[in-house]
């Protein structure tokens, strides 16, 4: 099983429960994180922070964000992926007094003639 710690420290940490041991850290390079959500299929984690969330790939072996979603105007408190299997959205509320949904399955490519 996997346990995602982060805090004021401006990182994230990934640990193995059975261990107790930290095998990976992703730094946050501009504000200290308020909340994370791992994803249901633990491939994605989300890190709320202050005014964005940023959204990790577990699975890519670099440390740059997948998604950095931006549209919070102040600190933003949760993050949560919908539970249902296949879901792509993720809920967040932040002090701006705002819930949003985001969906974060990418588009589908461009069709040519």
């Amino acid at each position: 099983a996997i346990l995602v710690t982060a805090g004021y420290d401006h990182s994230v940490r990934l640990w193995e429960t059975d261990s107790a041991i930290a095998y990976r850290t992703i730094q946050l390079t501009d504000s200290h994180a308020n909340a994370v959500a791992l994803s249901p299929d633990r491939r994605l984690v989300a890190v709320a922070a202050n005014p964005r969330i940023s959204v990790f790939d577990l699975t890519a072996a670099h440390s740059n964000p997948l998604h950095v979603l931006d549209a919070h105007r102040a600190n933003v408190n949760a993050v949560v992926f919908d539970p249902t299997p296949k879901s792509s959205f993720l809920y967040s509320c932040s002090d701006d007094g705002a819930i949003r949904i985001w969906d974060l399955c990418p588009p589908p490519p461009s069709q040519s003639p």
